[in-house]
C-alpha cells in the first residue's frame, strides 16, 4: 500500500496521467446518482461522504448542489489541489487511508457514499475493510455509488497480487478488475439497487488507447 500512496502522490504532483484524463469534471456516474437523490426526494442537507476524492471535481459538485460534502483521500498532494478549488464551499476535506479503520467518522453518519474508481486501487484487505466501514457509517436506507472496472485481460498480461487483479508495469499502478459476480459477494450486505457495465472504447492513458468495462452500481444499506 505505502508504494501505491506513493505512485497517487506523484500522479497528483504532475497531474499528467490518471488525474489529467477528467481533469475538473464530474463524474457522469456521479451527475446521474445526484438526478437520482432529487428524484426520490433527497434533502439537500444531506451528508455526503467522497472516499477517493482526488482533487474534488465530484465533492465540488455536490456541493454546489446544495449537498453537504465530506472528501478524504490517502494522498496529501490530491487534498491539496482540492482545497484550492473550494471557493467559498463548505466541504470537509481530510487526508485520510480509507483501507484503515474509519475512526474520524461516528457510525451511521452519511446519507450516501461515492467510491468513484477509488476502493479498486487498494489491495485486498484494504478494501474489505473499506466496504465494511462503509456500511457502518452509512445510514439505514442510504445510498452508495460504486465505480469501477470489469475484468480485462490484463490481469492476464500483467497479474497483479489477488485474482483479477493487475499492476500496471508501465506506472506501477494496481487495479482490482471485478466480474459481476465478485463485485455483488463483496458487497453482499447491500441491497442492489441498479447494475450498469459499459464498453468504453479508446481511454488513451500514458498514450496508449484502452478499452475497457465501466462499471457502475448504485447499492442501498437497507438493515443495520
Amino acid at each position: 500500500m505505502s508504494d501505491q500512496k506513493q505512485f497517487w502522490e506523484r500522479e497528483f504532483k504532475s497531474k499528467n496521467t490518471f488525474p489529467g484524463i477528467h481533469k475538473d469534471n464530474p463524474s457522469l456516474a456521479v451527475i446521474e446518482f445526484e438526478k437520482r437523490l432529487v428524484k426520490i426526494g433527497s434533502l439537500k442537507k444531506s451528508k455526503i461522504l467522497d472516499v477517493g476524492c482526488g482533487n474534488g471535481r465530484n465533492a465540488i459538485y455536490l456541493a454546489q448542489k446544495g449537498y453537504l460534502v465530506n472528501a478524504i483521500d490517502f494522498s496529501k498532494n490530491a487534498i491539496a489541489l482540492a482545497r484550492k478549488k473550494v471557493s467559498g464551499l463548505k466541504i470537509i476535506y481530510k487526508v485520510f487511508d480509507i483501507g484503515k479503520p474509519w475512526t474520524i467518522f461516528n457510525t451511521k453518519s452519511f446519507d450516501a457514499i461515492l467510491d468513484v474508481n477509488a476502493t479498486i486501487c487498494i489491495e485486498e484487505l484494504g478494501r474489505k475493510k473499506a466496504i465494511s466501514e462503509a456500511y457502518r457509517v452509512l445510514k439505514k436506507g442510504g445510498y452508495y455509488l460504486f465505480c469501477g472496472i470489469g475484468r480485462t485481460d490484463w490481469v492476464d498480461k500483467e497479474p497483479g497480487p489477488e485474482i483479477n487483479s493487475t499492476v500496471f508495469s508501465e506506472s506501477g499502478k494496481f487495479e482490482k478488475q471485478y466480474t459481476k459476480e465478485e463485485l455483488l459477494k463483496a458487497y453482499s450486505k447491500f441491497s442492489l439497487i441498479k447494475y450498469q457495465q459499459k464498453l468504453i472504447h479508446s481511454e488513451s492513458i500514458n498514450g496508449k488507447a484502452l478499452d475497457f468495462s465501466a462499471i457502475t452500481v448504485v447499492f442501498q444499506k437497507t438493515s443495520d
